[in-house]
């Protein structure tokens, strides 16, 4: 939901972690602390926060966020995650959504 509140425009990561500041007791702040970090530096989706942790969990670089490329048609295209390898290849990543009907 932070993410998505933010992906809106219709708040800040820095404005929800002001409001942190003025909230009671909040269930999991220190995790909706470090979402909120992780959305400020680019992150869009539950997938993509789920990168950032493991990036920390296992001490990897993080991701470059966001990455502009355009397509083989010429659009502008955003790219999730981008590593650039010390042997100057780029590893990408982007998260597809999997919807299940029930």
């Amino acid at each position: 939901m932070l993410a998505a509140a933010v992906q809106r425009r219709l708040c800040t990561p820095a404005e929800l972690d002001h409001a942190l500041s003025y909230v009671g007791r909040v269930r999991h702040k220190a995790y909706l602390r470090v979402a909120l970090a992780d959305i400020a530096r680019g992150a869009h989706s539950l997938g993509e926060l789920d990168i950032a942790a493991i990036c920390r969990r296992y001490r990897l670089v993080p991701p470059k966020r966001q990455s502009r490329r355009r397509d083989q048609r010429g659009a502008w295209r955003y790219l999730d995650c981008e590593w650039d390898l010390p042997s100057g290849e780029i590893v990408v990543l982007e998260m597809m959504a999997r919807i299940i009907w029930t």
